[in-house]
């Protein structure tokens, strides 16, 4: 392969591939990545000028929060007859088993 001037499609690709490590500080990924492109004759000579144009990783944007503080407020007393949750109701023993009347 060529060096640093390469137009192959690959290098192209591991190019992103490593400008994306970088953005999301994946150093460990992106060094693995700058490794193959070193396997595959790319040269890091003049980088700026051999970035593929024209592609890029994504912008990440990111919902900035505002932090609102709430006043100190005493907490409700509950009613007496909210307090607790009253008995559930006690049921009979349920339907009667059918009897056979085939007794015999």
């Amino acid at each position: 392969m060529a060096g640093s001037k390469s137009t192959d499609p690959m290098i192209a690709a591991l190019l992103r591939e490593r400008a994306g490590y970088i953005q999301s500080n994946k150093t460990d990924r992106a060094d693995q990545v700058t490794a193959e492109l070193k396997r595959r004759g790319y040269t890091d000579d003049d980088e700026a000028d051999n970035a593929p144009k024209g592609r890029h990783a994504p912008t990440m944007r990111t919902a900035a929060a505002e932090v609102v503080e709430l006043p100190d407020e005493p907490e409700p007393e509950l009613k007496a007859e909210f307090a607790t949750a009253p008995e559930p109701e006690k049921r009979g023993p349920g339907r009667p088993r059918k009897q056979d009347n085939n007794e015999g």
